[in-house]
């Protein structure tokens, strides 16, 4: 009986999970199926999170990104996955800094905002470092043109074979989202631990199967700090 409760009480989120992974596989075959249903329950996390905080620009833009950035997996470009993903991180930081919508700090400035934030805790300073870093590398990619010296044709050539998606980058790619969206959850509850909880009013249980027992373990302890 027990069981069959546990069960109960998380079929409106598995069958949401269910048809947002169905969905995507509809568009294109994906390898990694449990790492997306994985990180579909972050999003869900991240939606149920910003809905209660109170829309914004940024928080509305932050949902459309992360949404985007999965979209990109069913396309062909991986340039197009690093344009969408760095988007994303940026209106997290801006989300997470509670901007309104007119405004326009810069993005050296968001995260150094972030880090005054946050403080000097050590685990959540290192989760900020690679989310950052994670930034870096998508510019990097976006803006790379360190073969432009070629002829156009070789240069588009080489364009159309970086930016196809084979099974391996795919694989690579759908990680790399979940491990961004799993530090970006435990950055969340380490800054507003109070505020996730509240998300989450007598959906307790629910708040720890999408974001995982270690987190949610970390969750209480910082409330009852």
């Amino acid at each position: 009986m027990d069981l069959i409760r546990k069960y109960d009480q998380f079929k409106e989120i598995k069958e949401e999970i269910d048809k947002f992974t169905s969905l995507l596989l509809s568009q294109k075959s994906l390898p990694n199926i449990n790492e997306l249903k994985s990180i579909s329950k972050y999003i869900i996390f991240m939606k149920t999170f910003v809905n209660y905080t109170g829309e914004s620009h940024y928080k509305n833009s932050l949902i459309f990104d992360i949404l985007s950035v999965m979209n990109s997996l069913t396309k062909d470009s991986l340039r197009q996955f690093h344009y969408v993903f760095r988007s994303f991180i940026e209106n997290y930081a801006r989300a997470m800094l509670n901007l309104n919508d007119h405004d326009e700090t810069g993005v050296n400035e968001l995260f150094r905002r972030l880090k005054e934030l946050i403080g000097e805790d050590e685990i959540a300073s290192s989760i900020l470092d690679y989310i950052i870093g994670e930034y870096g590398k998508s510019c990097m990619f976006v803006h790379s043109n360190s073969k432009s010296n070629m002829s156009i044709q070789l240069f588009y050539t080489d364009l159309i074979n970086q930016d196809d998606f084979n099974t391996q980058t795919l694989s690579s790619v759908i990680n790399k989202v979940l491990l961004i969206l799993k530090k970006m959850t435990e950055l969340t509850v380490h800054v507003y631990p109070s505020t996730v909880e509240n998300a989450f009013y007598r959906k307790k249980q629910h708040l720890r199967y999408l974001i995982g027992d270690q987190t949610f373990q970390r969750l209480l302890h910082k409330v009852r700090m």
